[in-house]
C-alpha cells in the first residue's frame, strides 16, 4: 500500500466501500466508524487525522467518475465532484506513515461520519480512547487552500505559534473531528491545509502543489521527533459563555440567554436547556448538529 501520485487517483476515484475495506485489511485496530495505525512505539507521537467520507458518496456509483488533470497548472478536477475533501488527507496520511522511517512513523486515526457532525471521532474518543492518550497532539489534514492552519479548541499561544512555525498562518474554522478528539483527550490540535479549493461543490479541485506543500512540512514536523506533550488547558468558566479564550466575532448568539441557560435550535426552533444538551453537539428535540453548547451551528 506504499502511497504515489497513482494512488492518490486511486483513492479520489474509490467508493467509500472500496476504502473501507482497504483500512480494514491494514489498519491496526478498526472500529465500526474509524481506524487506527499504530507505530511500533506509538507513544510520544503526534496523532494525524483525516475522515474517509465525501460529500458525494451517496451520489454516484464507482464507474460514473472520472478525472481530469490539468498538468501545467498541477491541478485534479471531476465533473461528478472530486471529494479531496477529504481524501486528499487520506492520501497524505498514507504517504507520511509509509515515507518514515519507522521509528519516526506517527499514529494515523481515520474516521467515517465528518461530514454528517463527526461520528467516527465521536467513536474513536471512547474506542480509542487509550491508544490515542500516547499522542503528543493532534494533527488533521482536512482544511481547504494551501497554508492554514485552524484551531478550535482554545489552544494556547504557544502551541499556535509552534505550528505556525513550520510555514502556516492561522484561519478561521468552525468543525473538524479535531473539535470533538481535542476535549477528549486533554490535547492540542490543529487542522492543516491540504491543498482543496471549493469543497462541497462539482467545482471542487486539488492543487498537487499545496498539497505536497503541506505533506513536506508536516515530515519536517514529523522528522524532529519532538515527543512534548502539549496538553489542552481545561476550560475557564469566567464569563458567562464559559470560554474567555474563544473570539466572539461573527458568531450567531440569538436565542442563547447566558442567564437563563435557554438555546434555540436553529432548525428547528425549539428551546432547551443546558441540561437537556448532550455532549454530542445534537438538538435534544431534532437532533440537528449544533457547535457545542453556547456556539453557533456546526456550518460556515
Amino acid at each position: 500500500m506504499k502511497p504515489s501520485h497513482r494512488t492518490l487517483n486511486k483513492l479520489l476515484l474509490m467508493t467509500k466501500d472500496e476504502l473501507v475495506n482497504l483500512l480494514d485489511t491494514h489498519s491496526t485496530s478498526r472500529g465500526e466508524h474509524s481506524w487506527v495505525f499504530l507505530p511500533l512505539k506509538p507513544k510520544g507521537k503526534p496523532c494525524l487525522v483525516t475522515h474517509i467520507d465525501t460529500v458525494w458518496d451517496k451520489e454516484r456509483g464507482p464507474k460514473e467518475k472520472f478525472l481530469i488533470e490539468d498538468a501545467k497548472k498541477g491541478l485534479i478536477y471531476s465533473p461528478q465532484g472530486l471529494g479531496a475533501d477529504d481524501r486528499a488527507g487520506v492520501y497524505a496520511l498514507l504517504h507520511l506513515y509509509y515515507q518514515l522511517p519507522s521509528h519516526l512513523r506517527p499514529i494515523l486515526l481515520f474516521t467515517d461520519l465528518e461530514e454528517s457532525g463527526g461520528g467516527g471521532a465521536i467513536e474513536a474518543s471512547e474506542i480509542f480512547h487509550e491508544d490515542l492518550s500516547h499522542s503528543t497532539h493532534l494533527i488533521e489534514l482536512d482544511r481547504r487552500g494551501g497554508r492554514d492552519c485552524v484551531f478550535y479548541s482554545g489552544e494556547p499561544l504557544e502551541y499556535r505559534e509552534y505550528i505556525e512555525s513550520f510555514g502556516f498562518r492561522e484561519g478561521r474554522g468552525s468543525f473538524s473531528d479535531i473539535s470533538i478528539l481535542g476535549p477528549s483527550l486533554g490535547l492540542c490540535s490543529t487542522n492543516l491545509s491540504i491543498g482543496y479549493y471549493n469543497e462541497h461543490t462539482k467545482s471542487e479541485y486539488l492543487s498537487l502543489k499545496a498539497m505536497n506543500s503541506t505533506i513536506q512540512k508536516v515530515q519536517k514536523l514529523l522528522s524532529l521527533g519532538d515527543k512534548k506533550v502539549w496538553e489542552l488547558l481545561p476550560c475557564p468558566e469566567s464569563t458567562p459563555l464559559g470560554r474567555e479564550w474563544w473570539d466572539l466575532e461573527g458568531l450567531d448568539l440569538e436565542g442563547l440567554d447566558p442567564q437563563e441557560g435557554i438555546q434555540t435550535c436553529p432548525k428547528c426552533e425549539e428551546e432547551f436547556t443546558k441540561e437537556e444538551f448532550n455532549h454530542y453537539g445534537t438538538c435534544p428535540m431534532c437532533g440537528s448538529l449544533i457547535y457545542g453548547w453556547e456556539y453557533k451551528e456546526r456550518y460556515e
